[in-house]
């Protein structure tokens, strides 16, 4: 092993900062050299065909191995983490993209390259589940060098986030283990002779399952394969749970499946049922379908034998007709029962009881009597503040629901907070049986899970997932003219450089500062939601819509918001961005009000930040513009419509022809030209400008190969292209393609790359010109120009923006502007260009002040390559 690590020594990747709280993470999980699981292994074989590779894993980063936890085409179990790509990705918060790994320094000479499994092509998605620790990756490899898709990058993250949500599970099944175990204990105590499940199969007969819409797969509890007669091991098939219902109810249980599908109704029925054994029982089955994206795509929900209930009504009702010869083993039954029973005659007088039924109610003494009418108890149950509805049209309705044949479920909630379920069935002849259960510790754990999986851990306020389902229904009252409300998106200004200065602890501190300032701001009827990050959201139910109130609930916002925080020791003042947007019976589609209030949020932004806006006609106008253009830009990215055409750069001295730069154009089919300026802010803001991107700079490259080897090409790129690893990547591989030298290769960003402290679009342009690429600094003189940015790149060449070149020759302050940037490039040893050079008085002034080169139409407009007129610099012989 340490010959090994001798030998790869330049390769082995890093320790991340946080190696030992995250060894002791993974290790806390207890995950590793667990055996193969059905959820992990599915995700693998979908990475694996998505990306068409040949290898897929679910990796895990030891201290010394990575280890397999889900793997699709290798066979071995681990491998030394000195030769894992995986312990490179765990660095990145991103996808860690290896295209071809013999031309990558960290893994050329890598032992899984060079040897078994012969690795070219790598695409790992860290794994975490805390935000902090890296535990491994989801990654596929293959033997041939490759270049994923947008797509099959996108997809790659999805099924990272699911083996993530499968690790979480692991997690909570682990966590409640000794729980599980203790209760296990506790329960064989107190009911020797015989085991939980079967007891509760005896009292209430409580199973679980669940119908996966999508997969086509039902999941049954243990409890309930027992009420089917089925083995433990038996695997439900889906479609076929219907046909173990009698004959006579298979139509109405289809009927509240197909109900429930399409309207989200649940249903709670009472059946009859046949098991595999052929027993005839009786069951209550509960269904609730589960939305998701607005579409029902799971039912969950619970069966319970009910047959010793049935068989009581049986009996409660021929009790009626044998009286007396019956009633000792009816008052046995009632007293050994662990649900409360009343039974009311047609006249709704009491008839029976057991203790459990004044002990679930808590009766006081004398209120229970044989005869006692059900009007006196519940008027008794008012008085003492247990009952708040009306008694006579409580009991009118019941009567009449009874009367139809109809079985009434419903919950109560006494005065002291405990949870009754009241089930009533009508007898025949008149009068019903009740039954009644306390479900307080089912209630409350049922809430407690519910509150989790709807709030955000960290503030306490609603969470995307809650947010969507109250967002909607806001929508669907307004679309109905219910009621009308305002949506308010709110972005955190500042607040990225608070987690870098300070850590991501006080981060968290200001975070919950900030959700405790927006609850106090709105109303309590309001809506308050943390989407993720910081991104908050507000539902403003309350409002009347007009513009006055909303626009004093924004201010309060932003004025709240930009008084200083104290968190700790440390004084920390950030700010508010405001995005509102109405939603009223003329805009109640609830991607259109996102939309509009996050446009509505870019504007602000846009103008500085710190404010709030509307949504307007100017808005609305731009939405619906610009989505007519992404739809034709995703055309013409596939269709390819875009051309480049050439404008030549010179030397300003003796007009020597330098180079071309690439500019790109778009050409519509029975269309105008149109200039980047139009669409590329669409390509940034959708992601296409890294498709377009790279296909400008093959197509760039392959028409320089042509030119002689002192002509230089020169292509804009956007700072979204930055950052992740990738435009690196491509440029390597496009060079290394055309077999163009990198000197000849010219990059020019603007000064937007510094603008948010984007530290990994700096570390690009720096890996860039270690390749040898030149890297120039566009527009300089105008927008975020600072000198400090020269310090922070050593760039080889600034372009004079042409707003400035246009009025040198008239304006004294353009003039030594450009006569101090001539010098301070000159005086850095770079070259400088001046962009927009119209005129042969601006070419002998621009070079009186030192500027070096020109490009404007003066010395030449942009053409296609086809009609560049200047053959000098073309090779003889063309390479390729």
């Amino acid at each position: 092993m340490e010959v090994l690590r001798q030998r790869f020594k330049s390769v082995i990747a890093s320790l991340p900062d946080n190696e030992t709280s995250r060894l002791a993470a993974l290790r806390d999980l207890e995950l590793v050299h667990t055996p193969a699981t059905p959820g992990f292994d599915a995700i693998v074989e979908a990475a694996a065909e998505i990306f068409e590779c040949p290898i897929s894993l679910v990796s895990l980063v030891e201290e010394d191995i990575q280890w397999f936890k889900a793997k699709c085409g290798l066979d071995a179990e681990e491998t030394s983490r000195d030769v894992a790509f995986c312990a490179h990705a765990i660095l990145t918060d991103d996808l860690m993209i290896v295209p071809d790994a013999t031309k990558d320094s960290r893994f050329k000479n890598n032992a899984l390259v060079t040897g078994e499994p012969h690795i070219r092509f790598y695409a790992g998605c860290p794994l975490s589940i805390d935000g902090e620790h890296r535990l491994g990756t989801l990654c596929v490899i293959d033997t041939k060098p490759r270049l994923p898709t947008n797509a099959q990058l996108k997809q790659l993250r999805r099924l990272g986030t699911a083996v993530e949500g499968l690790i979480r599970a692991h997690e909570s099944a682990r966590k409640s283990e000794s729980t599980t175990r203790n209760a296990v204990l506790q329960e064989q105590r107190f009911r020797r002779h015989a085991d939980l499940l079967e007891q509760v199969a005896k009292v209430s007969g409580v199973g679980g399952w669940e119908v996966d819409l999508i997969d086509r797969q039902n999941y049954w509890s243990a409890q309930t394969k027992r009420i089917h007669d089925l083995p433990d091991d038996y695997e439900p098939v889906f479609g076929e749970a219907i046909d173990s219902y009698a004959p006579e109810a298979q139509p109405i249980i289809r009927k509240a499946f197909d109900t429930g599908i399409a309207t989200g109704q649940g249903w709670d029925l009472e059946l009859p049922f046949i098991t595999s054994k052929g027993r005839e029982i009786w069951i209550r089955v509960v269904g609730e379908p589960v939305r998701e994206n607005g579409q029902v795509r799971r039912i969950i929900g619970a069966i319970q034998d009910i047959t010793q209930r049935k068989q009581l009504e049986c009996k409660l009702v021929e009790s009626e007709r044998l009286a007396n010869e019956q009633s000792e083993e009816l008052e046995v039954t009632l007293a050994n029962m662990k649900q409360g029973v009343s039974v009311f005659d047609g006249d709704a007088k009491l008839l029976l009881w057991n203790q459990n039924y004044i002990d679930i109610f808590n009766k006081p003494d004398g209120e229970i009597y044989e005869g006692v009418s059900f009007h006196e108890l519940i008027e008794a149950e008012k008085a003492r503040g247990e009952f708040d509805g009306d008694p006579a049209a409580m009991i009118n309705d019941l009567r009449e629901r009874l009367n139809a044949g109809e079985t009434v479920s419903a919950q109560y909630r006494t005065r002291c907070g405990r949870v009754i379920s009241v089930t009533q069935a009508p007898m025949p002849g008149g009068g019903w049986v009740g039954t009644h259960d306390d479900i307080t510790a089912q209630v409350e754990a049922s809430a407690r899970v519910l509150h989790a999986a709807q709030h955000d851990t960290l503030t306490g306020l609603v969470n995307r997932s809650l947010f969507n389902i109250e967002f909607e229904k806001a929508v669907e009252e307004a679309r109905n003219g219910e009621k009308q409300s305002a949506l308010m998106l709110i972005d955190l200004d500042r607040f990225k450089p608070v987690n870098d200065t300070f850590g991501h602890a006080v981060g968290d501190q200001l975070l919950k500062a900030v959700a405790g300032r927006l609850r106090s701001i709105v109303k309590s009827s309001d809506l308050v939601a943390r989407l993720g990050g910081d991104e908050f959201a507000v539902v403003c139910r309350s409002c009347d819509n007009s513009q006055q109130e909303l626009s004093a609930v924004a201010a309060r916002i932003i004025e709240s918001l930009a008084s200083p925080f104290s968190i700790g020791r440390n004084k920390i003042e950030i700010g508010a961005s405001v995005g509102v947007s109405l939603i009223s019976s003329e805009n109640c589609d609830v991607e259109t009000v996102l939309a509009h209030a996050d446009s509505a949020l870019y504007k602000v932004k846009q103008s500085g930040r710190g404010g709030y806006r509307f949504v307007d006609g100017q808005i609305r106008n731009e939405i619906s513009q610009r989505n007519r253009w992404e739809v034709a830009l995703r055309d013409a990215t596939r269709n390819r419509e875009f051309e480049l055409h050439f404008q030549p750069m010179k030397a300003l001295k003796d007009h020597r022809l330098i180079g071309y730069e690439a500019l790109i154009r778009w050409a519509r089919p029975q269309r105008a030209m149109v200039p980047p300026l139009e669409f590329i802010p669409i390509a940034e803001e959708t992601g296409l400008i890294r498709e377009i991107g790279n296909w400008a700079l093959n197509t760039a490259l392959e028409e320089a190969v042509k030119w002689s080897d002192q002509t230089r090409i020169c292509l804009n790129i956007s700072p979204r292209q930055l950052g992740n690893g990738l435009l690196v990547d491509e440029v390597e591989r496009a060079l290394s393609h055309w077999d163009l030298h990198p000197s000849r290769l010219e990059l020019d960003v603007t000064e937007d790359i510094f603008v948010d402290g984007d530290e990994a679009g700096l570390d690009d342009l720096h890996k860039l010109k270690t390749l040898g690429v030149a890297i120039a600094l566009d527009n300089f003189g105008t927008g975020n120009s600072s000198l400090n940015n020269l310090r922070r790149f050593p760039f080889d060449r600034l372009k004079i923006d042409r707003s400035i070149v246009a009025e040198f020759e008239h304006d004294s302050q353009c003039a030594a502007i450009v006569i101090a940037v001539a010098n301070l490039a000159k005086s850095l040893g770079i070259e400088t260009t001046a962009e927009g050079v119209e005129t042969a008085e601006q070419v002998s002034l621009l070079q009186i002040t030192g500027c070096t080169n020109g490009q404007g139409y003066y010395l030449g407009h942009p053409v296609p390559a086809d009609q560049i007129t200047s053959h000098s610099h073309k090779k003889s012989v063309a390479r390729r």
